[in-house]
């Protein structure tokens, strides 16, 4: 029987580009050469994209607070489907998957990620910003801000811009001015020695919106990344003050996006809620009710908008669920036909878009916070090109 490394290079590779992320990173050791292709950027950009056409693995991270709501946690969870029917599906708990995770999870707030790297600030030292990527264990402390003031509160955003081939974390930031508050942006390239103050072009109006989600903390921490760009939904203080703030990773201006016209349907008036998604590469919102358990869940999809003003983006109702008894909330679409959602009672479901029907995940109970994403397990490096 022919060993492994006496098959063709090129097949060597694609079989490794399949295996998961730690193994990977355990497999460097083995000799000089799978070091090197472990390691080169290529190999890495093959890798990530083979993990993301994986369908029946999928990795999650819960984050939020504890039950006094003052230290800030995160859980790391991974759900196998193996038949891929919904009849053996299991999880695993993962907490331990960074060490780093582990020391520091009552200090920093897990803000976004992107292709495995997550973005985290400190909770009382603000300044500091820190990237890690669980799989391979890597963290990596980003330089100081350019704002030494202090600062009221501050939203983040971390993607990818594949135009230029580089990560970058955005922040907008209150500073505390004595008399007044005063909001400024700075954006950091990952791999560069400092961060650049940018423009905000908004409106009075709009810088008004800005300034009262950040101070008053509502959805600032949200963020969603898709295709080359940061969203927040953001709301101030009532629901129909909702807005949609937009940060274009390649000429890092924001944009304000506004909510469907006739999203509240015929419900005008009632207590709705709304929550931001990503659905099959698109922004999508999730429009339900906590108390009317006769209305269905709307679910909106934000239309393609390249080349076009980002203000005028257009909205489409792509479909309507339920209403379903004992459901709280929707909260993300960890799969393309599969919605995560939390009961009344604190339990995870799944809710399939073909079948039309719930069922239960193995998703522990209390692991529902209030953010989640779904992420992919790569050898990114966090400290700089993919």
């Amino acid at each position: 029987m022919a060993k492994f490394l006496d098959l063709p290079m090129e097949l060597v590779v694609e079989i490794m580009s399949f295996l998961p992320a730690e193994s990977l990173v355990r497999f460097k050791c083995v000799c000089k050469l799978w070091y090197s292709i472990i390691n080169d950027r290529g190999f890495v950009a093959k890798h990530l994209r083979n993990a993301t056409k994986i369908s029946s693995t999928k990795s999650l991270c819960f984050t939020g607070y504890g039950k006094e709501f003052e230290e800030p946690v995160s859980s790391f969870l991974t759900i196998y489907d193996d038949d891929k029917n919904g009849e053996h599906v299991y999880s695993v708990v993962e907490d331990s998957l960074s060490p780093f995770f582990q020391r520091h999870r009552d200090e920093y707030v897990v803000s976004s990620q992107c292709n495995g790297i997550f973005c985290l600030y400190g909770e009382q030292i603000t300044n500091n910003v820190i990237l890690c990527n669980p799989a391979t264990r890597e963290f990596k402390l980003l330089p100081d801000s350019c704002f030494c003031v202090k600062t009221c509160g501050i939203m983040f955003g971390f993607g990818y811009d594949p135009r230029v081939d580089s990560y970058k974390v955005v922040r907008a930031v209150l500073l505390d001015c004595g008399d007044n508050l005063s909001l400024r942006a700075e954006v950091c390239t990952v791999g560069s020695s400092s961060w650049r103050e940018i423009k905000l072009n908004f409106s009075l109006s709009q810088l008004e919106v800005l300034i009262l989600s950040i101070a008053y903390g509502r959805n600032v921490h949200k963020q969603r990344y898709c295709k080359g760009a940061c969203y927040w939904l953001l709301s101030p203080m009532r629901c129909e003050e909702e807005t949609i703030i937009h940060f274009d990773m390649l000429n890092e201006q924001f944009y304000r996006i506004s909510l469907p016209i006739n999203i509240n349907g015929e419900q005008e008036g009632r207590s709705l809620h709304t929550s931001l998604a990503i659905w099959n590469e698109s922004v999508a919102l999730f429009r339900y009710s906590y108390d009317d358990v006769t209305r269905p869940i709307d679910i909106w999809v934000m239309l393609d908008s390249s080349g076009v003003s980002k203000a005028s983006c257009c909205w489409t109702k792509q479909l309507s669920i339920g209403p379903l008894e004992g459901i709280c909330r929707p909260i993300l679409f960890w799969k393309t036909d599969e919605i995560l959602m939390s009961t009344d009672d604190g339990r995870a479901v799944s809710y399939n878009l073909h079948a039309k029907r719930l069922g239960n995940l193995p998703i522990p109970p209390g692991s529902l916070m209030c953010n989640a994403s779904v992420y992919i397990k790569s050898l990114v490096s966090v400290h700089g090109r993919i």
